[in-house]
């Protein structure tokens, strides 16, 4: 893949084509509050903004940008979609509550469930990709910071496993995981 090239070409696209230019924002995320610039930057939701930037104002010292917006145990909820009715988002959250009370009960947390990640090669090209668009896109940003402090952010984000998901297959299809699909009550009896 020709990454200059490929992305110049998007670029360029961006450019041209008015339904892109018009249609299309580019938003600078290292700020590292994604959901907030996409209410106020993106969307101009002002209620949605003032309660995401409320919001992430009593959490910022809580969170770090390279921290996961979702638990493991709601992305396992979500990815096998034991869901109905309304209220999909507390649901998904109350059923990823239970499966860590159930994972803290037998010693077990996030990090040892199984992990479906990026490859190195799929890494690179992300970063590769990432670091000319930041070039093209956002230059200003870029030759004033430079490309150490992307690839700094990129090195840790990798180390904290920010391009895994659980391995939803390996969940479902491993004994060791049983438990996770078991009823509360049945699980408390144990």
């Amino acid at each position: 893949l020709d990454v200059p090239g490929y992305t110049y070409n998007l670029w360029e696209q961006y450019n041209i084509i008015p339904a892109f230019r018009d249609n299309v924002k580019i938003v600078n995320f290292h700020d590292g509050h994604i959901v907030k610039s996409i209410y106020c930057d993106v969307l101009h939701a002002e209620n949605a903004c003032n309660l995401e930037s409320d919001r992430f104002e009593k959490n910022e010292s809580a969170k770090s940008p390279t921290e996961s917006f979702v638990s493991k145990y709601v992305e396992i909820e979500m990815g096998l979609y034991r869901s109905g009715g309304v209220g999909f988002k507390e649901r998904f959250y109350n059923l990823g509550d239970s499966s860590k009370e159930k994972m803290d009960r037998r010693g077990l947390a996030e990090e040892d469930l199984p992990k479906d990640c990026l490859d190195q090669s799929e890494m690179s090209m992300l970063l590769m990709a990432s670091l000319e668009y930041e070039r093209i896109m956002l230059s200003d940003y870029h030759s004033y910071r430079g490309e150490e402090e992307t690839r700094q952010h990129f090195a840790a984000l990798v180390a904290t496993d920010t391009f895994c998901s659980v391995d939803l297959n390996k969940v479902i299809e491993s004994p060791k995981w049983k438990f996770l699909f078991e009823p509360m009550e049945e699980f408390l009896d144990v």
